[in-house]
């Protein structure tokens, strides 16, 4: 008879569960550190890698500054400069570091200036500054008293510059009228300018739009906005909006609460925003907020820190924290952002918090530690891909859900990895055939970004069994092929599961059925082994063969013959060892 037959319709249908079992992992913050007592908006400039961010003076007028990410070498770019002049803020680096657009109040409004102050933007215009703050240029020429604008952004190319606007003063919500606009950015001969300003207004209410970010292709935007009728300015939602289709998505889809400064990472893999989830509504004047993360389509919300929370290290001991406008460091391991303590004012402390970005790889089968090449493996973390996507052909793809993997190996080779299934929260893949054995490191790759760094132990072979529990404990996910004169019976699996696939339980194998039985265990990281042997109740069992599959990459077929003699032990324990190292212990159930 072939052992390592093709697998059955309910073999097939146990394996791609088992690749594909999803798991959630929460974000981690290492590390927050204040960069700046007082502050209010910032940008990080991934050329430069230099701070943009706003701060009033001592005259109450803010003005723009840079500073490196440590908080040191504070340089003021705007201070004492005409035109602008009084209030200017909302710095905004262009992708090649050159230039910085901001906003800047239009007339002195003597007691209304607070109104023009960079969190608020009325009677403001759009202007841009080269690097060094010596030349300037507006943008835009908006209604004094009317008109007003809100965070400027370059794209990611640097082509487009987009910001909010308010067109009324009158007419609308609390706030007036307002649009997004969006609008072509061209240099020439060494003066920016914009031009074909397209507009737009999308959802049910037109009241408010506060514009954020660029999707890393360019093709949408993020902003926030009260869309929904009857929605408050203070209940707003995080928004995408397609710029060619107009196809708009509500991402937090919450009607109570305050979400707002939504900044995509730098591989495009997660979100940053703050939300007053959890720490009350903002209707009944609460205005404390946190930063979260969640994916781009607005799946997997985690909560990352906890400043209005008296229980947690990171507590402000302040009657109210808002947590408000943030911008990612070059490489996606840190944001800076800023601490509202003064809303009203628009100033507060800005941070500097860093994220945990390291994930942990095990052994798909046995949650081992160690893995081999060739084998499956699972990697948890944060950020890990795009979006949820499973292979569908045993001919497996280099890139999955948005991520490519490539792990390098102790002798500094690199291979892009075979992938199974992605996930934000887990990736499972294959270990390129020919890693060699020692420390390997996987690097989690989404529009050309590092998102994560994993280690693996590898060795030459790692042994582990398949479990109908998918989590390396408890009943073999096995069959047994029973052959009475030499024809092969159907195959019946030895675990039985509710509709749900959890609580697994053994079924009796029964031994005298036939004239051998034979059992049909399916693992990873066995097929380097040059010996193999499996035990029951002490016994050493027959191993007929030991190898690879052949239907699915990296799994692994290992077919013993069960001895009548064992029958009536009942459950017991079997273990597989290859070139003496064990693999997890599983259940079989003999009768």
């Amino acid at each position: 008879m072939r052992f390592h037959a093709r697998l059955n319709c309910r073999a097939s249908i146990l394996l791609l569960s088992l690749i594909s079992t999803l798991w959630a992992a929460e974000p981690r913050v290492k590390n927050i550190k204040t960069l700046k007592g007082a502050g209010g908006r910032v940008d990080w400039s991934a050329n430069r890698n230099l701070i943009a961010f706003d701060q009033p003076g001592s005259d109450g007028y803010f003005d723009v500054y840079t500073m490196n990410p440590d908080g040191s070498n504070t340089v003021c770019l705007t201070c004492d400069k005409v035109p602008p002049n009084r209030h200017i803020g909302n710095p905004a680096w262009d992708p090649t570091g050159n230039w910085i657009a901001f906003q800047a109040q239009k007339v002195a409004a003597g007691p209304l200036d607070k109104l023009a102050n960079p969190g608020a933007g009325a009677n403001n215009d759009i202007w841009v500054m080269d690097a060094a703050g010596t030349k300037f240029y507006p943008m835009t020429n908006i209604t004094p008293f009317q008109g007003g604008v809100l965070h400027p952004h370059f794209s990611h190319k640097g082509d487009l510059l987009m910001w909010a606007e308010r067109l009324s003063g009158v007419g609308g919500g609390l706030y007036g009228v307002w649009a997004i606009r969006v609008a072509d950015f061209r240099v020439t001969n060494g003066v920016p300018g914009i031009s074909n300003v397209r507009t737009f207004q999308p959802g049910e209410q037109k009241f408010f739009y506060e514009t954020h970010s660029f999707s890393p292709d360019d093709s949408k935007i993020y902003f926030s906005g009260n869309l929904a009728l009857g929605q408050s300015e203070l209940d707003i939602d995080i928004y995408s909006l397609d710029l060619q289709t107009e196809e708009l998505v509500n991402l937090t889809n919450s009607m109570d609460n305050w979400d707002e400064h939504s900044q995509i990472s730098p591989s495009g893999n997660g979100i940053v925003w703050m939300s007053s989830m959890g720490n009350g509504s903002p209707r009944n004047g609460n205005v404390a907020t946190d930063f979260w993360i969640m994916s781009p389509d607005g799946s997997n919300k985690v909560r990352l820190t906890y400043f209005n929370d008296s229980t947690a290290p990171e507590f402000s001991h302040l009657p109210f924290v808002t947590c408000a406008d943030n911008s990612w460091s070059p490489d996606g391991t840190q944001f800076v952002a800023t601490m509202l303590t003064d809303p009203i004012n628009s100033v507060g402390e800005i941070v500097l918090i860093t994220l945990d970005t390291s994930s942990t790889t095990i052994h798909s089968a046995s949650s081992a530690a160690t893995v081999a090449a060739g084998s499956i493996v699972s990697t948890f973390g944060r950020g890990l891909s795009l979006s949820a996507a499973a292979t569908t052909s045993t001919t497996l793809p280099l890139s999955l859900g948005g991520v490519t993997v490539a792990v390098t190996d102790s002798i500094g080779t690199q291979r892009n990895a075979p992938l199974f299934y992605a996930s934000p929260g887990q990736v499972n893949y294959l270990v390129p055939d020919g890693t060699a054995s020692g420390k390997a490191t996987a690097a989690f790759t989404m529009n050309g970004k590092v998102a994560s760094i994993s280690t693996l132990q590898v060795a030459a072979s790692a042994p582990g069994i398949y479990t109908a529990s998918q989590n390396g404990k408890g009943v073999a996910a096995a069959y047994v092929q029973p052959v009475t004169q030499g024809l092969t019976l159907p195959h019946l699996l030895i675990f039985k599961c509710d509709l749900a696939g959890l609580n697994c339980a053994s079924t009796p194998i029964n031994l005298g059925a036939a004239d051998q039985v034979y059992l049909d265990l399916f693992g990873t990281g066995l097929r380097g082994a040059s010996n193999v042997t499996v035990l029951i109740g002490g016994q050493t069992l027959p191993v007929k063969y030991s190898g690879p599959q052949n239907t699915y990459p990296g799994l692994d077929q290992l077919v013993v013959l069960l001895p009548k003699g064992l029958a009536g032990l009942g459950e017991v324990d079997l273990t597989v060892m290859a070139d003496g190292q064990a693999a997890n212990t599983v259940r079989v159930n003999l009768q």
